[in-house]
């Protein structure tokens, strides 16, 4: 499980923020059912098509033409606590996830050993970013309300202000909303990363070989929030202009939404390496990955007095700007026991060299905190494969962990986020195989609901269940 506080607005939807950046570069190594199984320790293994996206010189142990497909259903259940008060929800998706074919391109003679040439073109869904939740509690500490009026002293764009919910106080602008309000609403997130992968693996000789992949990336993102604040004690219950001690509020409603699209380009190196028959070793190199996103955003408010008076404010607007991802290295060995497959992975990135462009002052501000708040980032795994090859249909079990490093570099609980897996595979002939596969995760976070989150953060556990179904067939 990984604990982090992130101090961010999340009421600033108009502003990126550093989460946007780390959830398009997120990696899920989640590329076939099989491969997921065991843990996503796949680089000294890399003997199918999703050699791809773990060590594209696998592509050349490639024996047969392969073609598989595969769905997902997605199970993201959350759970919340803000103000002492917790809330549970969760959200399914079924998604149509992979599709891929591989053959072998060309085979060469070399002192009588058989030297393979493999290729493969593979469409995935990369990550679901489906989740829904909600958060209610009574604050005796602060209000949006305050925060919102402090957001900017441009009477034109303060939201407070222009909701008549604050007003001048020798030449500031200030809120008497200042406590003891019920705060409450929801969120909701859409959307999912896509990419489309080619690549080739090609061997030297019989022990080493080299591959490279090359991928578009392209994804939508979309972000729901209803916040509603309301003086359920009726403590702000008369319109007092002379000395602003008080006003007739009774609930201020803002609808936040954010439409992010993106689309980037990736490209891989991988390297293979036989030790005569007792194991395979794999490295990767992920070169930068290069993202433009574009977002549309928009925030409608309305406030609401005891004499019946309200008011409305609205405001949308339009941001771009692009994403350059770390390098990322990985190397993995893997071997076989009498039927028992046994493999390792480890990967490593800097997050610390991630970095935003276009130079708006959000993004100025978000690079500075890079380097401050990021560092590095280890994930590690482990998986094994048995087969049973004397039953009449042969079935494979197999079973996987994965300890995903922590990205930011202080942290509640440095522990990272620990994912297990399992599966099963069926041969159902010579040339079919049904994959089974289960993988679960849990992550939870501390944000700041508004403001610098000074007794308005939320804590929120996302409990993530991937069940995978995948066809691959050998001709």
């Amino acid at each position: 499980m990984l604990t982090v506080l992130v101090v961010c607005n999340v009421t600033l939807i108009n502003a990126q923020t550093l989460e946007d950046l780390l959830r398009i570069t997120k990696n899920p190594n989640q590329y076939s059912a099989r491969a997921t199984g065991i843990g996503s320790s796949f680089m000294g293994i890399s003997d199918e098509i999703s050699a791809l996206y773990y060590n594209p010189a696998g592509l050349s142990r490639l024996c047969y033409s392969e073609f598989s497909t595969s769905i997902n259903m997605n199970r993201n259940s959350s759970s919340t606590q803000y103000l002492q008060n917790s809330l549970g929800g969760n959200v399914n998706a079924i998604d149509f996830t992979n599709i891929g074919f591989g053959s072998i391109i060309n085979t060469r003679r070399k002192d009588s050993i058989a030297l393979v040439t493999g290729f493969a073109i593979n469409y995935t869904q990369e990550d679901d970013y489906s989740n829904r939740y909600s958060f209610n509690g009574f604050n005796p500490f602060n209000t949006i309300t305050q925060s919102l009026t402090n957001e900017t002293s441009n009477f034109s764009n303060n939201y407070a202000y222009q909701l008549y919910l604050a007003d001048t106080v020798n030449g500031k602008i200030m809120s008497p909303i200042k406590d003891s309000v019920q705060q409450n609403g929801w969120v909701e997130e859409t959307g999912a990363k896509r990419s489309l992968n080619i690549g080739i693996g090609l061997d030297l000789n019989r022990s080493f070989a080299v591959g490279l992949s090359v991928g578009l990336s392209w994804g939508d993102y979309n972000y729901f929030r209803n916040f509603v604040e309301e003086d359920i004690n009726n403590k702000y219950n008369s319109l007092d202009r002379v000395n602003f001690t008080n006003t007739d509020f009774t609930r201020l409603t803002l609808h936040d939404s954010l439409a992010q699209s993106f689309n980037g380009f990736t490209a891989r190196i991988g390297f293979l390496y036989k030790l005569r028959d007792i194991a395979r070793i794999g490295m990767t190199i992920t070169l930068p990955k290069l993202y433009t996103v574009t977002e549309h955003f928009s925030r409608s408010s309305t406030s609401v007095f005891d004499n019946g008076q309200s008011y409305s404010f609205t405001s949308s607007g339009r941001n771009e700007y692009n994403v350059t991802t770390p390098w990322i290295f990985a190397m993995g060995v893997s071997t076989s026991v009498f039927g028992l497959i046994l493999s390792s992975n480890v990967e490593y990135a800097d997050y610390s060299q991630l970095s935003s462009g276009y130079a708006t002052s959000n993004l100025i501000s978000i690079n500075q905190q890079i380097p401050l708040v990021l560092g590095e980032q280890i994930t590690y795994g482990i998986g094994a494969e048995y087969t049973f090859s004397d039953f009449d249909i042969p079935i494979s079990i197999r079973g996987g962990f994965t300890h995903i490093g922590n990205q930011y570099k202080v942290a509640e609980f440095d522990n990272g986020q620990n994912v297990f897996s399992g599966g099963i595979g069926i041969l159902l002939d010579d040339d079919v195989r049904l994959d089974l596969t289960t993988r679960t995760s849990a992550i939870t976070g501390s944000y700041a609901m508004y403001g610098d989150g000074f007794n308005s953060s939320y804590s929120l556990k996302n409990t993530l269940s991937t069940y995978a179904l995948q066809i691959t067939v050998r001709y």
